[in-house]
């Protein structure tokens, strides 16, 4: 398989691309404002899928050969692998602020389940937001709900945060609880707006997309397949 693997360390590539990002897009002057109108198709749609509790070595594209990845596999094959990209923190929470954040946990502070989000932090979901992007998350599990689970502030930032878990009952099913299966998603744009009919997220990135759009997906309970 043809893919192109990078060694630079995760977190030093992503703050090159954030403060570069940063550098890039226009303030709030009008000359700016015309600027950033022409410039839109020029700016990317970002899409950041995340896989919880993955193992590397069930990954095609890093060498296995189980066949359990064949979609990550053709997209790797058309861009970067970074076969160095470690995870700072052994937590779901944890890993993802440093990954929205661009920081070390001896900065943000997040180093546990439950702990906020502090709003002083640069996240990246809001720089986006605050200059023209429309932004989702699609989340997988009740570990990154804002509001009953264990991320409060994540949903700093987004037009849309997709989580709504609550805690499992005696008999009931896990993945309409505390989990969601990757391909599934209920779309609700807020708690005070009633739920939209449940849909594949896959099929709601197919409609028609926003000039510019950011889209996270969040995928749990990834160990359950990798055991193969």
């Amino acid at each position: 398989m043809a893919v192109r693997h990078l060694g630079f360390p995760f977190p030093l590539f992503f703050l090159c691309v954030f403060f570069c990002l940063a550098a890039q897009l226009p303030d709030g002057s009008t000359s700016a404002k015309v600027a950033q109108h022409q410039s839109h198709s020029l700016r990317p749609n970002i899409i950041l899928i995340t896989l919880d509790t993955t193992r590397a070595d069930r990954m095609g594209f890093l060498g296995s050969t189980r066949g359990l990845t064949p979609n990550l596999d053709e997209m790797a094959k058309q861009g970067v692998a970074f076969s160095r990209a470690y995870s700072h923190v052994p937590l779901t929470t944890a890993s993802h602020t440093t990954i929205l954040t661009g920081t070390y946990p001896q900065f943000n502070h997040v180093n546990d389940f439950g702990i906020p989000l502090s709003p002083r932090l640069p996240y990246l979901p809001d720089f986006l937001h605050q200059h023209g992007y429309q932004t989702g998350a699609f989340v997988g599990s009740l570990i990154l709900d804002p509001l009953d689970g264990t991320a409060p502030g994540f949903d700093r930032g987004f037009d849309v945060y997709d989580a709504g878990f609550h805690l499992r009952r005696h008999g009931a099913d896990r993945y309409k609880t505390v989990e969601r299966r990757a391909g599934d998603g209920t779309i609700r744009p807020n708690r005070s707006e009633r739920a939209m009919p449940r849909s594949s997220t896959m099929a709601r990135l197919r409609m028609q997309i926003p000039p510019l759009a950011s889209c996270w997906k969040h995928c749990a309970g990834m160990a359950f397949m990798m055991r193969r």
